[in-house]
């Protein structure tokens, strides 16, 4: 039983990963697929072309008004309306330069809105709760920021105590498909007075004319397939489906629809995988089948290179939207259908059939508020007995990271997600899914990723935290401020964990990505600004990574400890002098677990040897003042190690590489040894071996010796000696 945060969860977390990960460039895949969805990414990019295209709503100048009153407001309208499109003209026309982002504010993501800066916040209020919506709000105020949240009907009376609200009157369909023509490439002269533009749009909305847009630019200015593919075929698979009210016509069609382009085998096997879904009795076997040269003319389809495809535009996919309208008996078998197809054996499916399957199911299953099937389906794919087989952590990924910020089921997949992540006994093929979806979740709502690749970091083992790191490396290249930010915050949650293990799992990953941050110099830019670099660049983060060693180096294990102290030294390669002032500061701070860290950093960086042979801490830039390291010395004289006796010789050496520094060295040596007989005689023998029968040691060993021989008649009769000595020969006085 292991203990994660406050929650002791049982399992095995050291589970194999052979054939776990999600291919890498279907993660690459995936991102320019979202990046192609303005609904579910946010980029900078996104925003200006959103502000460019934007058509101003007929009360635009009241919505305005009322966000700068109030800092935030609720746009009222349907998921149609684009209201997303206008909070962020409007934030940006209160604030201009404004950089807006998705949030949701969670108990786990609000504490990060002081991290961003100034910002704009889109919230999706289908999503949240009255309270935490009210905190999110204050935080975002006392940041400077504006809170746009979206809505309909029913969150306007759910936040009526909480947001002023306001109802969005979009502008006409029409005009907002003539203004976005052009910045869609395509020839606006040609297409912005196309006389059945009007007519289609007439009771449409925004989000129909940008969907008349895409198909336009699809069909490659087809005007009639644009036409019949913006009302979905809806007349053509009506008198489709009345000529052919054969139950095994309609399952090929349906069947073919999904996969296609597919090769004519596959359309059959699925086909029949769906007939025995709906229970279908299919007298005569293979030869109750339409034969295969009757295939393209019933399906009306086309073959090419032995394979079955629509060249209609969308015409497939609008195939499944008319049965799932017309039929709908029919939808919990269809849905339960492709969430079996990838894995069933009797199905010849490559894998991009099956990648394609789950897309579907996606599409399907988010557009119809299924998420617990959604979530379900994903984790059999990814852990259950055909995952290998079928390549299930793809689709499982293609399933989650489609639906992840969907605008009906995305809350819930996404809480899903964060359920996942803390289990540390879910099994290691999910838990790597989740990782590469939340790269996909970060473009939109990097703080929610963020925050599950923390659980998972605490939760998972050496391959987990590659892929963890991974991700978050491709992360801070996007915004690397913000990623700091959290992964500060990761590290003060590990400090506060019961469980050692899961702050030493936890700690690992979030300073090895942080020191990978400042090793590389952290950007130029800060809120959308440039940011002034100078000497002290980079201090502020480096100031925060020592406060949070620091909160570690608090934790008494001995396994943290050495994390502590190798993410010390590895910050000391960059920035050797902040990391020695912190190591003098932990070992003179109050007794405990940092001021033991804080000794033994000591020792390794006081072992550090110049370019002139001297130790590096009292010599190069930032160099220690040799008294302040007493304590060091005098904790490290009780139980001496091989390190310790290197760092002597090397200190030793400094003393007559440098005599400025010999009687403070010598000192700070002696009073290390206090009164103890057995802390001087070590002492003694150290220096003796060090300087052996060097004359031009010989004086800094006296300089030991004339402090720390015994007995004391001995002691006194060397320094009358070594006195003479010098006076003889003119030495100057030690």
């Amino acid at each position: 039983m292991t203990t994660i945060g406050d929650t002791e969860v049982t399992g095995d977390d050291a589970q194999v990963a052979f054939g776990n990960t999600v291919d890498g460039d279907l993660v690459q895949n995936q991102i320019r697929i979202m990046r192609g969805r303005p609904a579910m990414l946010l980029s900078d990019r996104q925003v200006t072309e959103w502000v460019d295209g934007y058509v101003p709503a007929l009360n635009h100048d009241r919505v305005v008004a009322t966000v700068r009153e109030y800092g935030g407001a609720l746009l009222v309208g349907p998921a149609e309306a684009e209201n997303e499109r206008t909070a962020v003209a409007v934030a940006r026309a209160i604030v201009p330069g404004l950089r807006v982002r998705w949030f949701s504010p969670g108990r786990d993501d609000a504490e990060e809105i002081g991290v961003a800066g100034r910002s704009g916040y889109l919230v999706r209020a289908s999503d949240e709760d009255p309270s935490r919506l009210r905190y999110c709000w204050e935080a975002v105020r006392d940041a400077g920021g504006l809170l746009l949240a979206i809505g309909g009907e029913d969150e306007r009376v759910q936040f009526a105590h909480v947001l002023p609200s306001i109802v969005v009157e979009p502008p006409p369909a029409h005009d907002v498909y003539r203004r976005r023509l052009a910045p869609a490439g395509l020839d606006a002269a040609r297409w912005r007075d196309w006389p059945r533009a009007r007519d289609l749009l007439k009771a449409g909305s925004a989000a129909d004319a940008e969907r008349l847009i895409r198909l336009i630019a699809a069909t490659g200015g087809d005007e009639y397939q644009v036409e019949r593919a913006y009302l979905g075929w809806r007349d053509e698979l009506r008198s489709w489906f009345r000529e052919h009210d054969g139950k095994q016509d309609q399952v090929l069609l349906i069947a073919a629809a999904t996969i296609a382009p597919a090769d004519e085998m596959s359309v059959y096997e699925a086909a029949l995988s769906l007939a025995e879904r709906l229970r279908m009795s299919v007298a005569g076997g293979g030869l109750a089948w339409r034969p295969s040269a009757e295939l393209e003319d019933v399906l009306g389809a086309d073959r090419r290179a032995d394979r079955i495809l629509f060249r209609r535009q969308r015409f497939a996919a609008s195939v499944i939207d008319h049965v799932w309208a017309a039929y709908p008996l029919l939808r919990p078998d269809l849905l339960m259908w492709l969430s079996e197809l990838p894995a069933q054996p009797s199905v010849t499916l490559g894998a991009e059939l099956r990648r394609k399957i789950a897309r579907v199911f996606a599409n399907l299953a988010a557009g119809h508020d299924r998420p617990e099937l959604i979530c379900a389906t994903a984790r059999e794919w990814a852990a259950g007995e055909e995952a290998a087989r079928i390549g299930g952590v793809d689709l499982a990924f293609i399933v989650l990271s489609d639906t992840c910020l969907h605008p009906v089921v995305g809350g819930k997949v996404r809480r899903e997600l964060y359920e996942w992540s803390q289990q540390q006994a879910a099994p290691q093929s999910l838990k790597l899914t989740i990782v590469r979806v939340c790269q996909v979740l970060a473009g939109t709502l990097p703080t929610v990723a963020l925050t599950r690749l923390k659980h998972l970091s605490a939760g998972g083992d050496a391959v987990v935290h590659a892929e963890v790191a991974a991700v978050v490396r491709a992360l801070a290249q996007d915004d690397p401020l913000l990623v700091f930010g959290v992964l500060m915050g990761w590290c003060d949650s590990a400090a506060g964990y019961r469980s050692p293990r899961a702050a030493e799992r936890l700690a690992s990953v979030a300073l090895t990505a942080a020191l990978d941050l400042v090793a590389a110099g952290l950007p130029a830019e800060a809120d959308g600004a440039p940011r002034r670099r100078g000497p002290d660049d980079g201090e502020v983060e480096v100031r925060a990574l020592a406060r949070v060693l620091g909160r570690l180096a608090d934790v008494d294990d001995e396994g943290v400890r050495r994390l502590v102290l190798a993410a010390c030294l590895r910050l000391a390669t960059v920035r050797r002098a902040r990391v020695q002032a912190l190591a003098l500061e932990w070992l003179n701070g109050p007794d405990g677990s940092r001021a033991s860290a804080g000794v033994w950093l000591f020792l390794m960086l006081a072992g550090v040897r110049a370019a002139d042979g001297s130790a590096s801490m009292l010599t190069d830039p930032g160099a220690v003042p040799v008294p302040a390291s007493g304590r060091a010395w005098w904790d490290l004289g009780g139980a001496p190690t091989p390190e310790y006796a290197d760092a002597v010789r090397l200190w030793l050496d400094t003393a007559l590489l440098h005599p400025r520094l010999r009687a403070e060295i010598v000192e700070v040596f002696v009073r290390s040894t206090g009164h103890d007989p057995g802390r001087r005689a070590r002492m003694l023998g150290l220096v003796r071996d060090w300087a052996g029968g060097d004359p031009r040691r010989r004086r800094v060993r006296e300089d030991v010796e004339v402090h720390l021989l015994t007995p004391e008649w001995r002691r006194l009769l060397l320094v009358v000696l070594v006195r003479l000595r010098r006076t003889l020969a003119k030495e100057e006085p030690g």
